[in-house]
């Protein structure tokens, strides 16, 4: 139940003045993968133990990380499933995108800005907790669906 992490884990305070959709704990083994993905959420995520790698794009580079769905409740996700090996030939806008790469371990916080690509990898055994919460850039949400619904080829090709 995702809910229960709301009450076990407190939220860091400089946080206070956003409002909260969700929080949620992940544990893994080590060796796994989030694929290339966007949040229509602010986010904040907090590595408990172990260590992490995030490959993060700026929303400027959608068009070249190949988006496949949108949908108003959902992250918008790449089509591009490891980001380490893409082929070119199949996808050479991908060769424009340039990320900014961070890692995280235990103790860090790291700020995911609403609209921002992210690919994350994690090594050995982790923990981290994520809290969503409600964009606070009504500008930006606005100029970002403004956007989508003049853009001259659509980024969300199917």
């Amino acid at each position: 139940d995702k809910s229960a992490v709301r009450g076990d884990v407190e939220r860091p305070p400089f946080s206070d003045i956003l409002i909260l959709e969700d929080a949620f704990m992940w544990m893994g083994a080590g060796n796994q993968m989030t694929p290339a993905h966007f949040d229509n959420s602010e986010n904040i995520m907090c590595m408990v133990a172990g260590k992490k790698r995030v490959r993060l794009y700026e929303p400027a580079m959608t068009n070249y990380l190949y988006p496949v769905s949108h949908s108003k409740s959902v992250a918008i996700t790449s089509s591009l499933k490891n980001l380490s090996n893409v082929d070119l030939d199949q996808h050479p806008e991908f060769a424009k995108a340039k990320p900014v790469y961070v890692t995280i371990e235990a103790g860090d916080l790291l700020y995911l800005p609403a609209y921002w690509w992210h690919e994350i990898v994690s090594y050995d055994r982790n923990i981290a907790v994520n809290w969503w919460f409600n964009s606070h850039s009504f500008v930006m949400d606005s100029f970002y669906h403004h956007w989508i619904d003049r853009a001259p080829v659509s980024p969300w090709g199917v």
